[in-house]
């Protein structure tokens, strides 16, 4: 199981650096060439796999580490950066983005407490409901945070 996380975790660190420079360049140089079609269908792909990845790791392992769950979190909001494109952003994308990185960096230093505050239950014990939590979480506020926009 430890290449399967690997997997996981390095692909997503990939997929999230790229989009992240992306969206900086984009930022700065006010204009950036239309992403090729490749890329975007590669990036598409990846993360159908990794979903496909992480059901496999959560079928086969008797424990997950309580960081996994941030990479559900992050798969959330990259799918609906890179599967869902809207008419009109509600706020600037290097804005959106810095608020799901923080996010993301509170998630990963309190969310045990977060989830036995709100649980009251021991974390091993609510593993698969944690999940759904922070993939549709990451899904919905990925869509108002950091969506594509048609140009």
């Amino acid at each position: 199981m430890n290449t399967l996380m690997y997997f996981i975790y390095i692909s997503t660190i990939i997929l999230v650096a790229y989009n992240f420079m992306t969206t900086i360049l984009f930022c700065f140089e006010k204009k950036l060439e239309a992403t090729h079609k490749y890329i975007q269908t590669v990036q598409q792909l990846t993360l159908v796999v990794l979903l496909f990845a992480m059901m496999l790791y959560f079928c086969k392992s008797e424990s997950i580490p309580t960081e996994f769950y941030l990479v559900l979190w992050i798969w959330g909001f990259m799918t609906s950066h890179l599967f869902l494109t809207l008419k009109k952003r509600l706020i600037h994308p290097l804005l959106g983005l810095g608020i799901l990185l923080a996010i993301t960096i509170v998630l990963f230093f309190k969310q045990e407490e977060i989830i036995e505050t709100l649980k009251q239950k021991e974390l091993t014990t609510i593993g698969i409901e944690i999940a759904i939590v922070y993939l549709i979480l990451g899904l919905l506020l990925g869509i108002i945070f950091w969506p594509k926009t048609k140009t």
